[in-house]
C-alpha cells in the first residue's frame, strides 16, 4: 500500500526514542513529482519502481535511515519487476505539474512491516474515489478481481483520471522558493536544483539498490554517521536553554548532512526566531538534496571543504598545485560572510591515518597562527572541524557538538580539551551511557555546549551523563580551571576528584617497560598454524611461536615445554626471516614459492613496505607478562598473563618487559613471578577505566602510556624501595 518510510533502521528504537513517534502528527505532506529509482528512467522502455515524490518538514524531524543517507521520501506506486506499463505510467504521471499540498487528518507515524496488497481482493482497498474513477472511465462497474486484467489503455486511462481528480481537489503549494540554491565556496556561480542532477539522477543517487554492506564500508570512510532524530532533538533542546529568547537566530551547521538539525530546530523553536539558515556539506549532490529538502524554509547549502576553507582560505579560481596550497586573503565566501550564533554540528568522524598529511599539516599550521594552540598530528578530522569554526562562529554565540567521549581520554584529544578551556566559556558537557546511539557505529558519544567568549577563572561547567542531555541521570558543576588542570578528563561525574599519586606510590612504569605486541601488517599471511608449517617444510630457524590469542588461553600462566615453545594443545607460528629470498629457494623452495605467491598482496601494506626483506618481521623478546589491551566487560584479573615459554606476543597483546632490578627480584624466587601476576590481577578495575577509555557497548581498551600509569598494591617492600629509588634518580 502506498506509504512513506520515515525510519529503516536495524537497531530498536533507544529508551525515549518512541516519544518523537507516539507524540508526533502531521497535518500536511507536499506531492513534488513523479520519480522513479531506475537511472535515466525516462529512456527506458521498462521501470522496476514508480513514486510520488513527497517532501515534508514535519517528517524530516522523525527521519533516520542510516543505510539510505540521501534518501528521499517517496510513497511507492509500484516496486517489482521490470515493467513496460510501469514505464507508461511514468510517462502520464510526469506530465501533470504536481506541486501539491495535501492537509493530512492528523496523520501519525506507525510501525509496519512492508505489506502487499493480495493479487484478485483489492475491493476493499479501494477508495470511494477510486471505485467512481473506475466506473467514469470503464463506464461498468468492474470488479476488483478484474482490475488488473483491464487492456493498458484503460488502466493508462484510470491513471490520467486519478492525476486529474487530484490536481482539481488540491492546491499547489505555497511555495515561494522556485528552486533550491546551492552555493560553491568561491561564489562564482550559484547552482540550482536540476540544473546539473534531473530528479531522475537524484533520485537514482538517493541510495536505492546500493549493497548494504558496501555502502556502510563506504559511509565509515568518509565518516557519515547520520544523527538519529531523538539524539538531534535532545541537543537541540538543551541547547536552545543557553540561547537568549529574544535573539533572532542564525543556524549555522558546517556538516549539513540531510539537515536533521534543522528539523529539529523547526520543530522545537519553530520558524518565526529563525533567520537564516546555513549549511555546508562536502559532497555536490548531498548538498543539492538537502537544499531541495528545505528550500520552503530557506536553508541555503554551500558545497565544498568546511576546514579547508576556514582555515586555509585557498583561492579556487587559480590552478591547484602544492606550491599554491597555502593560506591566502581570499574570502571563504558568501556563507562565511554571515555568522552563525547558533551552531550545531554533528562533523564527520574519520581518522587521522585517512587524512590527506600534507593538507593536515596546513591545517596545524593555520591552527597555530589563528588559535595559538598545537594540535597532534594524530587528531581526527573532526578536531579539526571544531577548531576550524571557532571564526564562523559570531562572538556570544552558542555551539553544540556532538563528538566521540574519546578526545577527553586520547593524547591527540588534548588540543580540543584546551581549546574548550581556554578560548571559549565551556557550559555543559553531557555523555550518553551504554550502547552507541548510532545504528552504523559502535562509538560512545557526548555533546559539548559553549559559548563563544574568553572564560574566566569563576566559570563552572555542567557536566552530566546518562539518559539524555536535556533530562540526564547524573549532573553537578566542575570548576574549568580544575578541567584545565586535569591532563585528561576521566570521569565525566566526578572531575572534581583529582588523581593523588604519592612519591611513595609504585606504578606499572616502575617495574615494566610497556610496549605493543609485534605488528605483521599481514597476520593472515605470516601468521601460519602448524599445518600450514609442515606443508611448506619451513625451517625451525625461520618461524617463532606466538602466543594464542586471550579467550584461547587456557590459563593464566602459559609454560614453557623444553624447545622453549608454549605448553599448549594449540598455536600458531610467525615467520620470520632475514635471509635472501635466493638463499630460502636453496634450502626451502617450497617456502620460497609461498613469499612469491603473497609478495604482489602484502606489499601493498604500508608497515610491509617498509621490511627488507618483506618478511623479516620486528624483533621483540618473549614477553615476560601480557596483558589483553582491549576486552569487553572482561574482569583486570583475566587480562594479565605470565608467559614463561618463549612465544612471542602479537599487538593484540600489551607486552611488560621487567626492568633491570625487576628482573634481579624475580631471579630471587622461582615464585617470584607468580607473586607479581597476582599484584597485577588485583589492580582495581576503576583504574583501568579512569586511564584507558570505554566504547560502546562496555568495550574498554587502554594504550600503552596510560598502562604505565596505573597505580600497583602490595609490592614487597624491598622491591618497591629500588623501584621508587630508581624513578628518583631519572
Amino acid at each position: 500500500m502506498p506509504h512513506i518510510t520515515v525510519r529503516h533502521a536495524s537497531t530498536v528504537l533507544p529508551e525515549g526514542g518512541t516519544d518523537l513517534y507516539d507524540q508526533f502528527s502531521a497535518n500536511h505532506i507536499f506531492l513534488s513529482a513523479a520519480g522513479s529509482f531506475d537511472a535515466l528512467a525516462s529512456s527506458r522502455q521498462q521501470l522496476s519502481t514508480l513514486f510520488i515524490r513527497c517532501e515534508s518538514e514535519q517528517l524530516e524531524s522523525l527521519s533516520y535511515r542510516p543505510d539510505f543517507p540521501d534518501g528521499v521520501f517517496h510513497a511507492s506506486l509500484y516496486d517489482g519487476r521490470p515493467s513496460s506499463f510501469a514505464a507508461k505510467a511514468f510517462a502520464v504521471i510526469r506530465g501533470f505539474p504536481w506541486g501539491l499540498d495535501v492537509p493530512l487528518p492528523n496523520a501519525r507515524v506507525e510501525a509496519h512491516e512492508k505489506a502487499v496488497v493480495p493479487s484478485g481482493a483489492l475491493g476493499p482497498y479501494l477508495s470511494p474515489m477510486a471505485a467512481a474513477l473506475m466506473d467514469r472511465v470503464t463506464n461498468s462497474t468492474v470488479r476488483s478481481a478484474d482490475l488488473l486484467n483491464l487492456p493498458d489503455a484503460a488502466r493508462l486511462q484510470m491513471i490520467t483520471a486519478v492525476c486529474e481528480e487530484l490536481h482539481s481537489a488540491l492546491l499547489p503549494a505555497k511555495d515561494t522558493v522556485a528552486s533550491a540554491q546551492v552555493r560553491r565556496f568561491d561564489g562564482r556561480q550559484t547552482v540550482k536544483q536540476g540544473e546539473f542532477w534531473s530528479i531522475l539522477e537524484l533520485m537514482h543517487s538517493s541510495g536505492a539498490g546500493r549493497n548494504t554492506p558496501y555502502d556502510r564500508d563506504h559511509q565509515r570512510q568518509i565518516g557519515l554517521f547520520l544523527t538519529p532524530p531523538e539524539l538531534a532533538s535532545d541537543v537541540v533542546q538543551t541547547a536552545l536553554q543557553f540561547m537568549s529568547p529574544s535573539a533572532d537566530i542564525r543556524f549555522g551547521d558546517p556538516a549539513i548532512g540531510s539537515g536533521i538539525f534543522v528539523a529539529s530546530l523547526i520543530k522545537h523553536q519553530g520558524a518565526r526566531r529563525i533567520s537564516s539558515l546555513q549549511g555546508i556539506e562536502a559532497d555536490a549532490g548531498r548538498a543539492s538534496l538537502t537544499a531541495e529538502r528545505w528550500r520552503r524554509v530557506g536553508l541555503e547549502v554551500a558545497t565544498g571543504d568546511f576546514v579547508d576553507r576556514s582555515l586555509l582560505r585557498i583561492d579556487e579560481s587559480a590552478p591547484s598545485t602544492p606550491d599554491t596550497q597555502v593560506a591566502s586573503n581570499t574570502a571563504p565566501g558568501h556563507w562565511f560572510a554571515t555568522k552563525p550564533n547558533f551552531l550545531i554540528a554533528n562533523p564527520p568522524y574519520v581518522r587521522f591515518q585517512k587524512l590527506d598529511p600534507t593538507v593536515a599539516r596546513q591545517w596545524r599550521k593555520a591552527l597555530i597562527g589563528k588559535l595559538e594552540i598545537l594540535v597532534d598530528p594524530r587528531s581526527d578530522l573532526y578536531i579539526y572541524f571544531v577548531l576550524a569554526a571557532h571564526e564562523w562562529l559570531e562572538d556570544e554565540g552558542i555551539a553544540a557538538w556532538l563528538l566521540p567521549t574519546e578526545f577527553m581520554v586520547t593524547n591527540y584529544g588534548a588540543s580540543l580539551r584546551e581549546y574548550l578551556t581556554t578560548q571559549v566559556q565551556l557550559l555543559h558537557i553531557h555523555a550518553y551511557d551504554g550502547p552507541s546511539k548510532f545504528s552504523n557505529a559502535r562509538i560512545t558519544s557526548c555533546v559539548i555546549i559553549f559559548r563563544k567568549r574568553r572564560p574566566i577563572e569563576s566559570d563552572t561547567v555542567q557536566v552530566s551523563s546518562g539518559s539524555s542531555a536535556l533530562t540526564p541521570d547524573r549532573t553537578r558543576k566542575v570548576d574549568v580551571g580544575l578541567m584545565r588542570q586535569n591532563q585528561k578528563w576521566r570521569y565525566l561525574s566526578d572531575f572534581s576528584v583529582q588523581e593523588q599519586q604519592a612519591p611513595e606510590q609504585v606504578l606499572l612504569q616502575d617495574l615494566f617497560k610497556v610496549r605493543r605486541g609485534i605488528a605483521t601488517g599481514a597476520n593472515n599471511s605470516f601468521v601460519l598454524s602448524r599445518a600450514q608449517v609442515e606443508g611448506l617444510k619451513i625451517p625451525r630457524d625461520w618461524l617463532k611461536p606466538v602466543l594464542p590469542k586471550a579467550r584461547l588461553l587456557p590459563s593464566p600462566i602459559v609454560e614453557s615445554e623444553a624447545d622453549g615453545t608454549p605448553k599448549l594443545a594449540e598455536f600458531d607460528w610467525l615467520l620470520d626471516s632475514s635471509a635472501p629470498l635466493r638463499v630460502i629457494k636453496e634450502t626451502a623452495p617450497l617456502m620460497a614459492e609461498y613469499l612469491e605467491s603473497i609478495q604482489a598482496a602484502v606489499m601493498r601494506r604500508t608497515l610491509v613496505q617498509r621490511r627488507k626483506p618483506f618478511y623479516k618481521q620486528e624483533q621483540q623478546e618473549p614477553p615476560r607478562y601480557v596483558f589483553s589491551y582491549m576486552a569487553r566487560a572482561e574482569p583486570v584479573r583475566n587480562r594479565f598473563y605470565l608467559n614463561r615459554s618463549g612465544a612471542i606476543a602479537l599487538n593484540n597483546f600489551l607486552c611488560l618487559a621487567p626492568l633491570d632490578h625487576t628482573k634481579e627480584w624475580l631471579d630471587q624466587d622461582l615464585e617470584n613471578d607468580i607473586l607479581l601476576l597476582k599484584i597485577l590481577q588485583a589492580i582495581d578495575g576503576e583504574q583501568v577505566l579512569l586511564h584507558g577509555r570505554t566504547y560502546a557497548e562496555g568495550l574498554t581498551k587502554i594504550e600503552p602510556g596510560e598502562l604505565r600509569t596505573i597505580r600497583l598494591a602490595g609490592v614487597p617492600n624491598e622491591l618497591a624501595d629500588i623501584a621508587i629509588s630508581q624513578r628518583r634518580l631519572t
